[in-house]
């Protein structure tokens, strides 16, 4: 084994490997034989006895790559941009972001970061190796420039007012250097600069035994204990860090940057350990009792579905359906996906308008989340058959 990405330690204890999954879930591809030849790797998910982190052993950094096309953005869902606003209205609102410069590493597409220029009348500059070109347009009294690279440190003409980093940290083969870089762009001289971070919640996806989250490129899975001890270590002053979105499957983390680096140490959490080792067997049991399911109602002559062709879906049909026999398609709300097809699997990605007159008897909806606007737009389109929620 490898030693852990944030304290070096030797002593990680296996949870889970499962062989030959996809190597990127933010990737649809265009062609069907493209797609079944797509890489792999395997996952090899093991927790640091000493800092608790949960980590990906069989990560390899130079298999992953995030170029023009790479896509997870949720901005689709109505539920997803209601939680969006209301994180950027608490920045601007409660933390006093407003006219000044903003920094988003690993900004998608940009809606967050506009939204806080939009509220804020801030200046927001927004880094992507996967945005297709650059762009600067006025937003409200703000302006957002996208750049399509990854963040290079340099000295700014001033130190941010903010730096965000949402769901990056947990892809980072370095998250420790990241976090100390982070630090770093604080002015010495007049620190204040606000740091928000959001990474998936490690204890609520292992206690919830949410098999379908783990992915591939997830590189370090983060408890709240994890992460705040992670920035602290690198000289941040952390203001809260909790869970956050529905359930709490998500972690925010909110820090003031520009302090010393600190030895932040302490054992992994018992309940975290504990959920840790049950999670093999949770997997394990979900992987066969869906494959029956499938099987069965193939079997049966029935039509079935998948609806969220994202990491979930993805993640969902490489383990149950590897050879696309036991579901016919996936949906997607995601136009970008619309016409390409999973990887490995090869499933082909519909809108939700091809529900209609195809002849489905049953639909598997990959994110209980969103299980509410998605049956209303599966009504919408005509559908009449049973739902599932993974």
């Amino acid at each position: 084994m490898s030693a852990c990405p944030l304290c070096a330690s030797q002593r990680l204890e296996m949870v889970l490997h499962v062989a030959r999954v996809p190597l990127q879930i933010g990737v649809a591809l265009p062609s069907h034989q493209q797609a079944l030849g797509a890489a792999t790797g395997d996952v090899r998910l093991a927790q640091c006895r000493d800092c608790g982190l949960v980590v990906n052993d069989g990560f390899e950094a130079e298999r992953v790559s995030y170029y023009p096309g790479y896509d997870v953005s949720l901005t689709h869902s109505p539920t997803y941009r209601a939680y969006l606003y209301q994180e950027a209205l608490a920045l601007v609102g409660a933390h006093g972001v407003r006219d000044r410069a903003v920094v988003e590493l690993g900004c998608g597409d940009g809606y967050f970061l506009r939204l806080l220029c939009q509220l804020g009348g801030n200046s927001g500059d927004g880094y992507d190796p996967s945005l297709h070109a650059a762009h600067t347009e006025a937003v409200g009294e703000g302006r957002v420039r996208l750049h399509p690279q990854e963040f290079r440190p340099q000295p700014p003409p001033e130190a941010p007012g903010l730096v965000v980093a949402r769901s990056i940290l947990e892809l980072l083969p370095d998250p420790a250097g990241f976090l100390r870089m982070i630090n770093a762009m604080a002015d010495p001289g007049r620190p204040g600069t606000l740091v928000y971070l959001e990474v998936p919640n490690a204890d609520w996806l292992l206690g919830n035994r949410m098999a379908w989250n783990v992915h591939y490129e997830h590189r370090s899975y983060f408890t709240a204990d994890t992460l705040r001890r992670a920035c602290a270590a690198q000289g941040m002053r952390v203001l809260e860090c909790g869970p956050c979105y529905v359930d709490g499957q998500y972690l925010r983390l909110l820090a003031v940057a520009g302090g010393a680096p600190t030895s932040v140490s302490g054992p992994a959490d018992p309940r975290t350990v504990e959920s840790a080792r049950d999670f093999a067997g949770a997997y394990r049991v979900q992987r066969s009792r869906w494959s029956a399911r499938l099987a069965s109602w193939a079997g049966s002559g029935l039509r079935t579905v998948l609806w969220g062709a994202g990491g979930r879906g993805t993640s969902f049909l490489a383990a149950v359906d590897p050879g696309a026999r036991l579901v016919d398609f996936a949906v997607d709300a995601n136009p970008a996906r619309h016409g390409a097809f999973l990887p490995v699997t090869g499933h082909r990605v519909c809108p939700p308008t091809d529900l209609r007159g195809a002849g489905c008897d049953v639909l598997v909806i990959s994110n209980a989340t969103y299980k509410r606007e998605i049956v209303a737009a599966a009504r919408d389109e005509g559908f009449e058959g049973e739902t599932w929620t993974l």
